[in-house]
This record gives C-alpha cells, sequence and structure tokens, in this order.
C-alpha cells in the first residue's frame, strides 16, 4: 500500500492517496484568498475531502494475490 499513485504507476500493488488536483485546487483557492489581503493567521485549516484508490493488477497477478471483484469495481483506477 502505498501513499502516492506514481508508485502503483511504476509497479507496485496499490495506492489510496489524497486526489492530488484537488489538493492543488485548494491550495490555489488559499493563496488566492491571501494574494486579496486575508490574515493567513485566520484561515482555517482544510483537509483532504477526497481520496482516490489505485490498484496494480498486474502486479497483483505477480505476486499471486487476489483481489476481491467488489474490490477492482470500486477501484477510481485500475492499472492492467
Amino acid at each position: 500500500m502505498y501513499p502516492f499513485r506514481d508508485f502503483v504507476v511504476a509497479g507496485g500493488l496499490m495506492a489510496y492517496a489524497l486526489d492530488g488536483v484537488q489538493g492543488i485546487r485548494q491550495a490555489a483557492q488559499q493563496v488566492a484568498q491571501i494574494m486579496n489581503g486575508a490574515n493567513a493567521a485566520e484561515m482555517p485549516f482544510r483537509q483532504p475531502a477526497s481520496f482516490r484508490l489505485s490498484i496494480n493488477s498486474k502486479a497483483a497477478r505477480e505476486i499471486g494475490v487476489v483481489l476481491p471483484s467488489n474490490m477492482l469495481g470500486s477501484a477510481d483506477e485500475v492499472i492492467e
């Protein structure tokens, strides 16, 4: 289990990671607020709200792991 999707693309089994696009979007919104005069010390802390499950089915086959079909069906991305 990896913290970043890139490890799965490189051959790792699976990752449950933050949605990178959403994280960058939130950071950009906060930067825009600061640039418009907001006090950074008074801004609320934003926790991630979106995660993505990526599974590498080829890696699973190679190490002999049988993944349940409902897990593969609920994954956001299955890499063959």
